[in-house]
């Protein structure tokens, strides 16, 4: 809804998500029902542009991770998903507009490869791929 310039729902949401990324958890119960507001919230809600980055290292379980240690995952190549990663980016890039003005195709694919080589022996094959569609 707008009024006075502003999309009001659009800020409620923001709120709400901001909301779910600011709470205090002090034990992993609270964390994990925090993600699973987080995960309903966003199915119901677009994610906000200034805060999709932590939203995704949040729910693909990605805390911290060195410049250096990224590297080395890129200079790994094409992981075992590569041509499933591939499959998906291209609707990502055809639907979303604001996101390919920021990034290319070619860093969204780097960036899942590099998830998948730092994910090898964490998680199955299906559990990555799950992620992915």
């Amino acid at each position: 809804m707008l009024i006075d310039d502003l999309d009001h729902d659009s800020i409620w949401c923001n709120q709400s998500i901001q909301d779910i990324l600011n709470r205090k958890n002090y034990d992993s119960k609270s964390a994990e029902i925090s993600l699973t507001n987080l995960r309903e919230t966003l199915i119901a809600t677009s994610c906000p542009p200034e805060l999709r980055g932590n939203i995704w290292k949040l729910l693909l379980g990605v805390y911290q991770i060195s410049a250096t240690s990224y590297i080395y995952l890129v200079e790994l190549g094409p992981s075992s998903l590569d041509d499933k990663i591939r499959n998906d980016t291209f609707r990502t890039m055809t639907t979303d507009t604001k996101f390919i003005e920021h990034v290319s195709e070619d860093m969204l694919i780097r960036v899942l490869n590099a998830f998948v080589w730092s994910n090898d022996g964490k998680q199955t094959t299906k559990e990555i791929y799950l992620y992915l569609t």
